[in-house]
């Protein structure tokens, strides 16, 4: 298989309780082999744990592959 150096994106709905769930989710796709080309898409539905704060504790170079929309709850359906 040829590598051609597209990027990988990774989409989490979110919609937590609990901190600290997000991190360490965007922490395991961020420290796979496949380096700069992983980027992530969190979409928060209203969540009662804001993604903002979340993604906030991240490295800086993790926070600028990551893209946060924010919407009110909607559901999971919506969300992805």
């Amino acid at each position: 298989m040829n590598d051609t150096g597209g990027r990988i994106a990774v989409i989490t709905p979110f919609f937590q309780r609990k901190p600290g769930l997000l991190a360490a989710a965007l922490g395991s796709a961020f420290t796979q082999t496949l380096g700069e080309r992983v980027r992530a898409i969190v979409v928060d539905d209203g969540s009662p744990v804001a993604a903002r704060d979340e993604i906030a504790m991240l490295p800086p170079a993790w926070r600028a592959r990551t893209l946060l929309v924010e919407q009110a709850n909607a559901g999971a359906g919506a969300a992805r």
